[in-house]
């Protein structure tokens, strides 16, 4: 048996984020399962490199990179739309939703949504872990993420939407919405 490591699971190994103080028991605990998961699996599996090497300050066993693979592999035909459609994923409805919307920076996001607020023309999709994306890649025209944090090396998102020819911005760690938005004039 091996273990599958996919994101914030590894978050919890690194230390205490101020937004989990409520979840301090529940992050201890899992310490402790991945203390014994790694006494008794084979190994590891981790879905990057960048996380692989993270995981392996914390377990014993081998840690192997396991890719996830691209589920929409062919290319949507794009269908001619008036507006400019760029992508955002929000995790919602999880049970701490203040840390998660620190993890991927939304408030970075809430700026640049305010700065094209009068641009008519700009429309922002908000997407999360139930949108069909086989239904909306065609009217979609960017994809933007940037992450405080984050398990892919790229993700399977952005190389989904590089596969289909959507320009993307990913970016890992603190990002200003200054370069977010020079990104996204560049591409209008």
């Amino acid at each position: 048996m091996k273990t599958l490591f996919t994101g914030s699971d590894v978050l919890y190994l690194k230390g205490y984020h101020p937004l989990l103080k409520k979840r301090w028991i529940y992050i201890f605990f899992f310490r402790i399962l991945v203390k014994v998961l790694d006494r008794i699996s084979e190994g590891h599996y981790a879905i990057s490199e960048r996380l692989a090497i993270e995981l392996r300050k914390h377990v014993n066993k081998k840690v192997d990179v396991l890719e996830w693979n691209i589920i929409h592999k062919e290319k949507y035909p794009k269908i001619q739309h008036a507006t400019i459609n760029i992508m955002y994923r929000k995790f919602n409805n999880v049970r701490n939703q203040k840390f998660y919307d620190w993890l991927t920076a939304y408030d970075t996001f809430i700026k640049i949504r305010e700065y094209y607020r009068y641009n008519i023309l700009v429309k922002f999709v908000i997407i999360d872990d139930t949108t069909e994306l086989s239904k909306i890649f065609p009217f979609i025209d960017m994809y933007i993420r940037f992450n405080r944090w984050d398990g892919g090396d790229p993700p399977r998102l952005v190389r989904e939407c590089i596969n289909n020819n959507i320009p993307t911005f990913y970016q890992v760690g603190e990002v200003t919405s200054l370069e977010v938005i020079r990104f996204i004039e560049n591409n209008l």
